[in-house]
């Protein structure tokens, strides 16, 4: 099974992990403040509730506690300060954080502080504590690697559940897939593919099957009236045709010759026009079997041979090298018909007394010719009734089976305008191999 960083598999684990990551980006800085808000209460109920404590102390013991100095310095208890003060002071508690430099650490520290006024037994106080709290750069840090870890591990896990989950539950669409790339509309299989119990596949192979089936009975009523339509054709045409030759052989003026020569002519560009559809549609509908061993070196001598005098009598010339060539998994008349095309277009808009050139090898069959000073459009060459000079005679169907027959044996095809009006096609065997 090919994926590709495009296929939808891929797409939906991208956007699981950009989901994820903007949660967790998010979830981090929830974090941090949440955390830090609840570390910050709780240290704020431990200093209310030392102070509380050495207010309670103050009241059972009073001034005599602190001594003569009326102060009292602890670094080891909470870093406790309590000074007596001689004169009454009326504020509210202030409570921050900010950095001092601890002398047990011997380094700065983020602490947490109190200082509160109050007054027992006629006594003011002044209370100061400090409590240490988490240092914010250490914190983020901490959060941030501890999320990055859970980041990639999650990723890598989701990664691989997500393509081991997919690759079952997808290899129904990609059955279905394949299936429907190996298909031939000439001879259908249905897909059945194994959904797996899965719905949405259930309904998309049936309606795949409908498809096929509706476009299958499409194919086969063109193709009966096509094939219908160009034999009933053939009958008249021959009648048409006979019944003209056989009024030629009568007494006739001039211009009752030059008529019957006209209709004639068309009668045969008719009967032309409705064989080659005939093979056309055949080719188009998989209708010849390609499994013959077939020597193209023979099919294109015979040609030539067949063509040299015509070839001569129009001052042209005719250069080829022809090596062997046995085309394997052909088709005899699909071969021929795309020797004689080539071939017969390549002499027929070759310019007068030019050189019509001809290479042959096991890899490729290249037709060269001069003719027009300017190239033939690429994209309409190959359609049906598209001439390369309306001035010729011609029913503009060479090439289209030309294109058809080679796309049914998997032969490369392939148009090239050089200078000095130098129209050359090239049909590669083995396209894979160059």
């Amino acid at each position: 099974m090919i994926q590709n960083k495009h296929s939808l598999i891929y797409l939906t684990i991208r956007r699981y992990i950009f989901a994820f990551l903007a949660v967790m980006l998010v979830g981090s800085v929830v974090l941090i403040v949440v955390e830090n808000a609840i570390w910050q209460d709780d240290v704020d109920k431990i200093l209310y509730d030392l102070k509380a404590k050495t207010i309670l102390t103050l009241e059972l013991n009073g001034p005599e506690m602190l001594g003569e100095t009326g102060k009292y310095n602890s670094l080891f208890d909470h870093d406790i300060s309590v000074e007596k003060l001689d004169h009454f002071v009326e504020t509210s508690d202030s409570l921050f954080t900010h950095e001092f430099y601890s002398e047990i650490e011997g380094h700065n520290e983020t602490v947490r502080e109190i200082i509160s006024y109050f007054t027992i037994h006629g006594v003011t106080y002044r209370i100061n504590f400090k409590k240490e709290v988490l240092d914010q750069q250490k914190l983020i840090a901490g959060i941030i690697l501890a999320q990055i870890i859970i980041h990639i591990f999650f990723i890598v896990a989701l990664t691989l559940l997500m393509r081991a989950m997919s690759k079952r539950q997808w290899a129904p669409f990609f059955g279905i897939n394949k299936q429907m790339r190996q298909l031939k509309l000439d001879n259908p299989q249905p897909i059945d593919t194994d959904c797996k119990g899965i719905t949405e596949f259930e309904e998309l192979r049936k309606s795949v099957n409908i498809l096929i089936e509706d476009n299958h009975k499409l194919i086969e009523q063109q193709k009966e009236y096509t094939e219908n339509t160009m034999h009933e054709m053939q009958t008249p045409l021959a009648v048409m045709n006979n019944k003209i030759t056989e009024l030629l052989n009568t007494p006739l003026n001039e211009e009752q010759s030059k008529a019957l020569f006209s209709m004639i002519r068309h009668v045969k560009y008719m009967s032309t026009i409705n064989k080659n559809m005939l093979l056309l549609s055949r080719i188009e509908h998989h209708q010849y079997a390609i499994d013959e061993s077939v020597d193209f070196k023979q099919i294109v001598d015979e040609y030539i041979s067949l063509m040299q005098e015509n070839v001569e009598v129009s001052d042209k010339h005719l250069e080829y090298t022809l090596e062997d060539c046995t085309l394997l998994a052909c088709n005899e008349l699909l071969a021929t018909s795309i020797c004689n095309n080539l071939l017969g277009n390549a002499i027929k808009y070759s310019a007068p007394e030019s050189t019509i050139e001809i290479e042959l090898n096991k890899n490729h069959f290249i037709v060269r010719n001069q003719g027009a000073d300017k190239p033939l459009n690429t994209g309409l060459i190959y359609q049906r009734f598209v001439r390369g000079d309306s001035k010729k005679e011609g029913t503009g169907l060479g090439l289209s089976i030309v294109h058809e027959a080679c796309k049914q044996m998997g032969y490369k095809l392939h148009y090239t305008y050089k200078e000095d009006s130098q129209h050359e096609f090239t049909i590669r065997f083995r396209p894979d191999s160059e």
